[in-house]
């Protein structure tokens, strides 16, 4: 039997997040369907929205961490991947670089995240942030 694990990633779909991003009030829900909850928020900074999405899957940890790590299923999940690529930087961080083809006359977008992990018992939270700078 597969234990509940919950997972808790920033998601990446056009957003920015913020090392600081917590659920304060200006967290605001929009979309709660299929067992996932996305909330939004403009960066006070930035001016950008940044995105949250949280689930809670019925899953295995190891089950949920093959599908985070494999890289090469990310276009599965989005047709617009063209490239993706992971390298652990000096820091010691794991980033993560991802291009995205647009149609024309928008350029493709890239995107460079750090992906952070923290396990304890059955609870896995995966962040992922974006950065500008430092990789």
């Amino acid at each position: 039997m597969a234990s509940q694990t919950h997972i808790s990633p920033l998601l990446f779909l056009a957003a920015i997040a913020t090392a600081a991003a917590k659920l304060t009030p200006e967290w605001r829900v929009v979309s709660a369907a299929k067992g996932v909850t996305t909330r939004a928020r403009i960066d006070a900074t930035s001016q950008l929205c940044a995105v949250h999405g949280e689930a809670v899957v019925e899953a295995s940890v190891a089950e949920l961490m093959s599908v985070f790590g494999d890289l090469d299923q990310h276009g599965h999940w989005d047709a617009t991947l063209v490239d993706a690529r992971e390298w652990t930087g000096a820091d010691g961080g794991t980033y993560v670089y991802q291009r995205f083809k647009q149609p024309w006359p928008v350029r493709d977008r890239e995107l460079v995240l750090r992906r952070r992990e923290w396990r304890r018992n059955q609870t896995v939270s995966v962040h992922f942030e974006s950065v500008d700078e430092g990789t």
